[in-house]
């Protein structure tokens, strides 16, 4: 089917994702359903003309850059006028947010747009190579910060070299400060409730400034940053916090203490997902307290038994509670050995977790046979993924003949 064909028509098209049309063919797609379009979501190198047919669709809402670099101070004036003004959603990914001369010399930002931002939602991506460049682009994303009094989610991914461009300074505040600094001033980001920062190295002090300002956390996003046993002591001195939090990835973070994740599965009752990496059954019982997110729909954690094979019965007790789980990642890494990790497979423990009934995706070391799998399609009716390093062949054939998704 050739989209471009003027015999073809979409009358309930809402939402577009653009990929290897070219200029020409936005040129000719695009307009006819400027009235119609809320969502555009540019997947190849956006132009100053995709830009310019994008800002007449009246009722635009959520919109997706890649590459986008603006030529011209009249492409900038389009961008914060036109679009930035009414958007509810931007995620721009490897590119910059400045405009570049004829001459090519250093790019610069226009002031603050005279309409202000409605967005809630503003995702950045990737930096560019050189080291101007990456100083222009954080100061172009933080122009945008500034301007955004209604933000509540952001996501501010590649953030590694800030301070490479940006050393510590009184006067030039780390990027969770400078949030901080927004908020106490009134200026922008005061609703501000999912900060995901992936791959950010950051203070204990910056991050517990900002945990002070934020009037509601909902999603904490961390996963290969520096968080610490420093920072959850951070986390936990602004309790406020603890009682609304319903995501929380450090997974690929800095090593924790075990005793870490036991504190957060039995201090934050909203939790909904948890992707962490190792906890001790020596932790469960030495602290005792019982697990409070009886709600978690996602878990990704490995379970170490250091008390050998017999404290199993112990932690799949624990599990069978989160009878809400939908998404469960077990896949122990090979360094542990076959008495330090779980087993879940019938006559091992596998029967503690039939009363999950909401499990749709699950990803495991054990190696199951069709015993197992034909157990699993029996009490888990909505099982749709099934994940394994090793698989047998007569379970991948049962699960696959009932629609299951079977992947290695």
């Amino acid at each position: 089917m050739n989209l471009l064909d003027p015999t073809f028509s979409y009358p309930n098209l809402s939402s577009l994702e653009v990929c290897g049309f070219g200029s020409l063919g936005n040129n000719r797609f695009i307009p006819q359903y400027y009235q119609q379009l809320t969502s555009i979501y540019f997947r190849q190198k956006a132009t100053d003309g995709d830009l310019e047919i994008t800002a007449k669709c009246p009722g635009l809402e959520h919109l997706e850059l890649n590459e986008l670099e603006l030529d011209s101070p009249e492409s900038w004036i389009l961008f914060y006028e036109a679009l930035f003004s009414r958007l509810r959603s931007l995620s721009m990914d490897h590119g910059p947010l400045f405009v570049k001369d004829k001459e090519d010399t250093p790019p610069f930002l226009y002031p603050a747009p005279s309409k202000p931002s409605k967005l809630t939602d503003l995702s950045f991506g990737n930096f560019p190579r050189g080291y101007e460049e990456q100083r222009l682009v954080i100061k172009s994303q933080f122009w945008l910060l500034e301007n955004c009094p209604d933000l509540k989610r952001l996501s501010w991914r590649k953030i590694r070299g800030y301070h490479e461009y940006f050393p510590r300074e009184r006067n030039n505040p780390q990027p969770m400060r400078r949030i901080a600094n927004l908020i106490e001033s009134g200026q922008a980001c005061q609703r501000l409730e999912t900060i995901a920062f992936p791959g950010y190295e950051f203070s204990r002090h910056d991050f517990l400034f900002l945990l002070q300002k934020l009037t509601r956390l909902n999603v904490i996003d961390l996963k290969r940053s520096s968080f610490d046993d420093s920072t959850w002591t951070a986390l936990k001195s602004v309790p406020r916090h603890l009682s609304t939090i319903t995501v929380l990835d450090v997974v690929g973070s800095n090593p924790l203490p075990r005793s870490v994740i036991q504190s957060c599965m039995a201090t934050m009752p909203l939790l909904q997902v948890l992707r962490a990496q190792r906890m001790s059954d020596d932790i469960i019982t030495d602290d005792g307290r019982e697990w409070v997110c009886l709600g978690l729909r996602e878990l990704q954690l490995e379970f170490v038994l250091d008390k050998g094979r017999t404290s199993q019965p112990m932690i799949l007790s624990r599990i069978c509670k989160l009878t809400k789980l939908e998404y469960w990642r077990s896949m122990e890494s090979e360094s542990l050995g076959s008495h330090q990790a779980l087993h879940l497979k019938l006559g091992e423990g596998l029967e503690y977790l039939q009363v999950l009934r909401e499990m749709r995706t699950i990803r495991l070391r054990d190696t199951w046979d069709a015993r197992e799998a034909n157990w699993a399609l029996r009490n888990w009716k909505d099982l749709t993924l099934f994940s394994s390093p090793k698989m047998d062949r007569q379970c991948m054939e049962v699960l696959q003949e009932s629609g299951v998704k079977v992947r290695f």
